[in-house]
């Protein structure tokens, strides 16, 4: 455990002593237990190894034995089918039976436990956070060496709580988080609401390490860790997943694309970053991101009030649609634009549903960010087409109706080879907004029995054939 130099406790240092010595060594705790996560891939490859020889062994056992003392006994002239030499058979062969399930529950665990399908995450989730550590830590060596030598400035109270005790507060409670969704996804409570998201951001062609979903329970955390895309309670469903996209942009795409968008960025101030996480989003998901994001996300009871340092709701909602609007322009056709308009109605009427209206001084702010937002768009609609961002193309919105179509009918939706998880959740949206649609019918089990047959598709075609050696 890390700790001071031995030196006199004095009665005037004492509580600041103490407590650095506590969150030093709490710091160093954290990196430890997230390096120290378990590994089940290695046990569960170590239990199977054990089965496999248990099962050869049998084998063996068979032949040298059961096979050795029927070949006795017929030498003897005793008959092969006695009672005894039977039952060792059977015993045998359930013996087996239990050896073949046993393997199959150790192949079941490793294809359903994140830990065992992630084993890489403890390390390097440990080393992220060996990096966030590294600030505090320094600063409570400063202020070790100023208790040590008995310097003590009038403001190191203030160092120790602004520089150290806070930041490691907002570790501690990003490691919890942490700890949690990992616990959360391995024990599938998200119903796997995770691994569709990776499977649906791993088509965006940004950077080379991979960004992880996780499961979370608050959006309430003061650190962003790299590549981490958080979902939050209670959204862990089909019909919030292109909500990601936005996430993603946050988490990893801003940094990937940074040198398209140095141009957008100079001519915005921060607050206009979830505006561009969101144009990102419409421009790679198409309708299924707008959809969610008016209909789920944006709040009509105060949508003219900042939030968290961001640009309102209102002019998000201007964003999301302004960007569909412009990914019909190139081509001619305007299926996007129908359904930004059809968007836009559904949201002003939940505005004037609510009574929301905007204050002078809001009416003032909008008047100036409304253009800025529009400017934004355009922008970001030039710098993603630079960058070969996988994109819904408006062409394919016909087959989407199909698909469309098919869910609300409960009729099987014939994929071809390219089908994707985009055109599952467009389809998806589409079929919940559809006039037509039976209420009564829960449209999710029809939506998540596509999502799955195009999951189950897509790892197919990545999986490598493998045989495993031995008799079975």
């Amino acid at each position: 455990m890390p700790q001071f130099q031995s030196t006199p406790v004095e009665r005037d240092n004492l509580l600041l002593r103490i407590r650095a010595e506590d969150l030093l060594a709490n710091l160093t705790r954290t990196s430890e237990r997230l390096a120290k996560l378990p590994n089940l891939h290695d046990d569960l490859e170590t239990l199977s190894g054990y089965l496999v020889e248990l099962r050869e062994k049998f084998f063996d056992i068979r032949r040298n034995v059961i096979e050795k003392w029927i070949t006795d006994s017929l030498e003897e002239g005793i008959d092969p089918t006695d009672d005894a030499i039977n039952e060792a058979r059977n015993k045998m062969t359930d013996l087996l039976t239990k050896i073949r399930a046993a393997l199959k529950e150790v192949d079941k665990i490793k294809q359903l436990s994140y830990l065992v399908q992630d084993k890489a995450i403890a390390a390097e989730i440990s080393n992220e956070f060996k990096a966030l550590i590294f600030k505090p830590r320094k600063d409570l060596e400063i202020i070790k060496d100023a208790i040590v030598q008995a310097d003590m400035p009038p403001d190191l109270w203030t160092n120790f709580t602004e520089n150290a005790l806070q930041p490691s507060c907002a570790i501690f409670s990003e490691c919890v988080e942490v700890l949690g969704g990992i616990a959360l996804r391995d024990s599938r409570v998200d119903q796997d609401i995770c691994a569709m998201a990776e499977e649906l951001i791993s088509a965006y062609p940004a950077g080379t390490t991979r960004t992880r979903a996780m499961p979370a329970v608050s959006a309430a955390v003061e650190i962003t860790l790299a590549r981490i895309v958080r979902l939050i309670y209670p959204q862990w469903t089909v019909w919030s997943l292109p909500l990601v996209a936005h996430e993603f942009w946050h988490a990893a795409a801003c940094k990937d694309f940074d040198m398209y968008f140095r141009d957008v960025r100079g001519a915005m101030d921060a607050r206009f970053e979830d505006c561009l996480a969101d144009s990102f989003a419409t421009f790679t998901l198409g309708p299924a991101f707008a959809y969610a994001g008016i209909v789920l996300l944006l709040d009509p009871n105060r949508p003219y009030e900042d939030k968290g340092g961001m640009v309102c709701d209102e002019i998000r909602a201007e964003a999301m649609l302004g960007m569909l609007r412009m990914m019909d322009t190139t081509i001619g056709l305007d299926p996007f634009t129908t359904i930004a308009e059809y968007l836009q109605g559904a949201w002003n009427a939940a505005k004037a549903q609510t009574g929301a209206q905007p204050t002078d001084d809001q009416r003032k702010k909008l008047d100036k960010e409304l253009p800025l937002a529009r400017k934004l768009v355009s922008g970001a609609w030039q710098a993603l087409s630079e960058t070969h961002c996988v994109s819904l193309a408006p062409e394919i919105w016909k087959d989407i109706e199909e698909w469309r179509d098919c869910l609300l009918d409960g009729r099987k939706i014939e994929l071809k080879a390219d089908a994707s998880l985009s055109q599952a959740i467009n389809a998806a949206w589409a079929a919940r907004v559809a006039p037509r649609r039976d209420p009564d019918i829960d449209l999710s089990v029809r939506v998540q029995t596509l999502v799955d047959e195009i999951l189950g598709g897509l790892r197919k075609s990545r999986e490598q054939p493998t045989q495993r050696g031995g008799r079975h």
